[in-house]
């Protein structure tokens, strides 16, 4: 009778603990908080350094190497804005270190596993000679590069690109997009950015220890749980 009433018991703490894990951490996964998005119709406080625009997508540029910017922007809506470098046109040869588009400061402090996106429209010379990045900071001051063109950029269509940028996070975080143009470089039609969004991934940081869960049995047959945390500190039992 003993061994029955502690088998009882421990598919009760079972029961309980997937009903934590389907009415909390679920909502948690599924959901996936939008902390940053633009589409560039509208101005939402980006620092535009020399050639970098915003504007309407203008067909153009590229005669003479690469592909020309796009004609028409990524998103569904009607506007047709995107940011770019020189829209509809070659960005200048004058040599110059990184001219950069910055976006305004975002507070993802709090998210669980955040990931930035972006549509990209690309055309540039060999690295040596441009160098396009994208680079990240959590306080606007220390950058991180998370990308840089691997050799001679042609796109022609419009190019979906995401970043994990879990280990940047901060109340100041900021993207930017760069690039520059060194001796003996040829013109190319640049940068086209469209519909940059930073929002949580939906997935849980992996704890380095797994919750743990005891149980007792009350009378009229309630199960009480108590649940532990994991190593990291986070409390992921809701209690």
């Amino acid at each position: 009778m003993q061994e029955r009433k502690k088998t009882l018991t421990s598919l009760r703490a079972v029961k309980l603990w997937a009903s934590v894990c389907l009415f909390i951490l679920f909502p948690i996964i599924l959901s996936a908080a939008v902390y940053f998005e633009d589409d560039f119709s509208t101005d939402k406080g980006w620092t535009y350094d020399t050639e970098w625009q915003r504007g309407y997508a203008a067909a153009g540029g590229g005669s003479a190497h690469g592909n020309p910017d796009p004609g028409t922007d990524n998103s569904p809506s009607a506007d047709n804005y995107i940011a770019g470098v020189v829209l509809g046109g070659d960005y200048s040869l004058t040599t110059h270190d990184q001219y950069y588009l910055t976006s305004p400061a975002i507070d993802i402090s709090s998210s669980y596993s955040p990931k930035l996106s972006f549509y990209r429209w690309l055309n540039c010379d060999l690295t040596a000679y441009t160098r396009c990045v994208v680079e990240v900071s959590p306080n606007g001051t220390d950058w991180t590069e998370i990308y840089y063109n691997p050799g001679e950029m042609t796109d022609n269509s419009w190019v979906y690109q995401e970043f994990d940028v879990s280990d940047y996070k901060g109340t100041g975080f900021r993207v930017r997009f760069g690039f520059n143009v060194a001796a003996s470089a040829y013109a190319y039609s640049g940068w086209n950015i469209d519909d940059v969004i930073i929002q949580d991934s939906g997935a849980l940081p992996t704890p380095t220890q797994t919750a743990t869960a005891t149980a007792t049995e009350t009378p009229g047959g309630c199960v009480a749980g108590v649940f532990g945390k994991n190593t990291t500190g986070t409390n992921y039992n809701g209690f």
